[in-house]
């Protein structure tokens, strides 16, 4: 499991939860310390009269996905960074000038950086590197720029 994959299902548990990323990823309810979940594999705590007090069907949940987060090897717990590819000013485009993958088609090409089901936009470093020869050359020549997705 991810960590932003755990954070927007502990929202969506009860709008009382919060998480903090911090050396180890902490769970509040209220405010109060209910779980841990440390930086190593299977480190977990929950043994917080805080958490004993939480509802049985809250308690099941948040227990489940903090069992799973732990479970998941530290380095799978972080996503991958995305990148888009902007076309450098030089060059212009007119709206057009990220490059896209289309699906349907299964080619790239320029144009705007909304991605959508049929368009892909940003894509991660393993991604960029099994792109075409084109591409990356074009990478390499700082003709395409490399822009961290947020």
């Amino acid at each position: 499991m991810k960590i932003n994959e755990f954070i927007e299902l502990v929202k969506i548990l009860d709008n009382k939860l919060t998480v903090m990323n911090e050396s180890k990823i902490k769970v509040k309810y209220n405010g109060v310390t209910v779980m841990y979940i440390g930086p190593n594999q299977h480190q977990f705590n929950n043994d917080f009269s805080n958490f004993q007090s939480l509802g049985p069907i809250l308690k099941e949940n948040l227990f489940n996905l903090g069992r799973d987060l732990a479970a998941t090897p530290p380095l799978e717990r972080i996503d991958e960074k995305k990148y888009s590819l902007k076309l450098c000013e030089v060059f212009g485009g007119n709206n057009k000038e990220y490059i896209n993958l289309d699906l349907i088609n299964n080619r790239y090409m320029f144009n705007n950086k909304s991605q959508t089901h049929s368009f892909i936009t940003s894509f991660t470093k393993s991604e960029i590197d099994m792109m075409p020869d084109e591409i990356r050359t074009m990478i390499s020549y700082k003709i395409l720029i490399p822009e961290l997705v947020r």
